[in-house]
Parts: C-alpha cells; structure tokens; sequence
C-alpha cells in the first residue's frame, strides 16, 4: 500500500496535467468552467489510476480461484508419492538389517 501511494498521487497529478488537460494555472482561481475541466481531468486521472490495478487485482484472484484446486491436488498427489518412497526405503533398509543381523547371531551361535 506504501508503493500505490507514492506512485498512485504522483500519477494522478502527470496523468490529469499531461493528458487530461488540468491546468494548474486556473486552479486557485475562481473560474468555474476551468474549474469543471480541471475537475474531470482530475477524476479521470484518478479514475484510472486505481481502475487498471484493480483490474490485474481482479484478474489475479480470478487466476487464482481457477488454479488453486489443482495446485492443491497436485501437492496431495506430491506429498503421498514422498510418503510411499519413504516407506518403501524404511521396509527396504529393515530388510537389508535383517539378514546381516541373522548372520551375526549365527556366526555368534558357532
């Protein structure tokens, strides 16, 4: 929120000067016809300033509502394989301990 503030006020200001046409000039007057173009330059500029995030906002959600299932399954899917190894690799290395340890206690037993 610090960064859209910085940024949003400042391009308020350039977008309504540049390409609206607010004319800084005419603002502390009291002329109320440049005052009306001034302020529809200055709610254009502010319009667009915080409709175009809003929209990528918009659209980043929406991405995310439609991904989010099957990221989730995905990493269900990830996280059972892991199990099912590491299982396999403790059943495996008891299997390798065992016959040695039945070795040892034979060769104990001589």
């Amino acid at each position: 929120s610090s960064c859209s503030a910085i940024f949003g006020n400042a391009m308020v200001g350039i977008l309504a000067q540049n390409l609206f046409g607010y004319d800084l000039s005419a603002a502390p007057s009291g002329d109320t016809e440049s005052n009306e173009e001034n302020i529809k330059a200055l709610g254009t500029a502010l319009m667009l300033v915080s409709f175009f995030p809003w929209m990528l906002c918009f659209v980043c959600y929406t991405l995310l509502h439609w991904s989010y299932a099957r990221d989730l399954t995905r990493i269900q899917l990830v996280r059972k394989a892991r199990a099912a190894e590491a299982k396999q690799a403790k059943q495996a290395a008891a299997l390798d301990e065992a016959p040695a340890e039945s070795a040892e206690a034979a060769a104990d037993s001589l």
